[in-house]
């Protein structure tokens, strides 16, 4: 069984419930509500089934018709003022708090894969975008990506590589997803990440400790 640091899909929360905010809200408002127009849209279609899914520092909303599944989701940093605004999405996003300053907003894009972007919310900054993430912890984020022919395990600061970035190697068994090669990630202490995965082409079980 694969465990990592942190849940790659977590659960929504939703209610039936349907708020409008002062259409075309700026940015640095600190209305949480989606714009009027899109209660419309979705008030057009009653029998469309309507959730929002709220948080102190984000909102997620449904905004399908009969037609089209589309979902809007918004940020808010530490004095309530809307930063981001995205949407119309085809997939709603999953948004969890990492601890009490990080969210996560993750989406899948299937076959296995996740995007993730995190935001650090007292810093009122955005990280870049990664492809499936497999561990977070201390400030530093791992994922694998295949570089010059070979995949590799990356660590990094989560917002800013200047501060740590290395490239360690990873020998993992040939597969069409790296992901499908791990078993488990672990952090041990803050200068230590042991990795457990797949190797070789006879597809057996190898641990490796990379000093961070």
């Amino acid at each position: 069984m694969r465990k990592f640091i942190f849940p790659m899909f977590a659960l929504i929360i939703s209610a039936s419930v349907l708020v409008a905010l002062p259409k075309n809200a700026p940015i640095g408002t600190t209305a949480k509500e989606p714009p009027t127009y899109l209660q419309m849209n979705v008030a057009e279609n009653t029998s469309t089934e309507i959730f929002s899914s709220l948080g102190e520092h984000f909102n997620i909303f449904d905004i399908s018709t009969e037609y089209n599944r589309e979902y809007i989701y918004e940020i808010f940093n530490a004095h309530g003022e809307l930063v981001k605004r995205e949407g119309a999405l085809r997939r709603p996003p999953v948004i969890v708090y990492l601890d009490e300053f990080l969210l996560s907003i993750e989406f899948g894009v299937g076959t296995g894969t996740w995007m993730t972007q995190y935001y650090h919310i007292t810093n009122d900054i955005f990280s870049e975008t990664f492809e499936s993430p497999i561990a977070i912890k201390y400030n530093k984020i791992a994922y694998v990506l295949v570089y010059e022919n070979a995949y590799k395990l990356i660590v990094r600061d989560i917002f800013d590589k200047s501060i740590y970035y290395e490239r360690f190697n990873l020998k993992l068994s040939p597969v069409a997803n790296p992901m499908d090669a791990l078993i488990n990630i672990e952090h041990l202490y803050d200068n230590r990440l042991r990795v457990t995965y797949l190797s070789g082409e006879d597809y057996m079980e190898k641990s490796s400790i990379f000093q961070l």
